[in-house]
């Protein structure tokens, strides 16, 4: 029996909680992201040098596809608290790689990127968070 979708996403975003916390981040899993007012990003992360908020994405496909709404969602967030915009990638198989927003390509009514762009474009944890 296969997942479903809210799972996998649930399941991703507290994998990538334990990654922030193993290097000494502070995290907060917003509930509700996606779905409330206000609830603008799935993950708030914070250390003594930077804060961010972080919307993340997980699939099994070769694209991963974002409703534009919810990026400005994310964008407008990271304005009024001056964190810094993330978006967190999971493709099946492959490590954590993150973008900032305006790497994603527009599509009409979502913003994307595929695996191999992400690859190429993306930094990885110890990249993008040192």
């Amino acid at each position: 029996m296969s997942m479903s979708r809210k799972r996998i996403g649930s399941e991703a975003e507290r994998e990538l909680c334990h990654i922030f916390i193993k290097h000494s981040h502070r995290v907060i899993r917003t509930a509700g992201s996606g779905t409330l007012n206000n609830a603008d990003c799935d993950l708030i992360v914070a250390n003594k040098k930077k804060n961010y908020c972080i919307e993340v994405k997980s699939t099994r496909k070769k694209g991963i596809y974002i409703p534009k709404d919810r990026v400005k969602e994310l964008i407008i967030f990271s304005e009024d608290t001056n964190f810094k915009p993330v978006i967190a990638l999971r493709f099946l198989r492959e490590k954590w790689i993150f973008i900032h927003p305006n790497q994603l390509k527009d599509t009409g009514s979502t913003l994307s990127i595929t695996l191999n762009r992400a690859k190429k474009e993306g930094r990885l944890f110890e990249e993008y968070f040192k």
